[in-house]
């Protein structure tokens, strides 16, 4: 008869919230208004002693140093403009699949026979 063997014991966990519980966000998402992206918004609507928004004097600077040849510049603006080019995919196949036929083969020659050169046990 086989003995019973005791699975062993999983190792303590060297990392995660269970190792660590001060990383978990407790708060969450934060609400809406305290994001970085919200901030930036409200900031960038605030008028210039000018009369502009910032959000137009961080455009017009954008164009200028594209204007002035800064190639990420040139790129950043091109991208707002027309979006950035469609990337192709190559979906063709270097050769056919090759069907299973009866669903059963594993041989080469898709038949069905048992393969006579293996021993059989009983």
């Amino acid at each position: 008869m086989a003995d019973i063997v005791k699975q062993k014991k999983n190792k303590e966990p060297v990392a995660g919230f269970n190792v660590h519980p001060e990383n978990i966000n407790r708060a969450g998402r934060p609400p809406s208004g305290q994001a970085l992206t919200d901030i930036m918004r409200e900031v960038l609507e605030e008028k210039l002693p000018d009369g502009k928004s910032r959000k137009e004097a961080l455009v017009r600077k954008v164009l200028n140093l594209a204007y002035a040849g800064n190639e990420a510049m040139v790129r950043l603006a091109w991208s707002y403009l027309e979006g950035n080019p469609r990337q192709a995919l190559d979906m063709t196949l270097s050769e056919l699949p090759k069907p299973i036929l009866g669903g059963t083969s594993v041989h080469p020659d898709n038949s069905n026979e048992e393969d006579k050169s293996t021993d059989k046990k009983n």
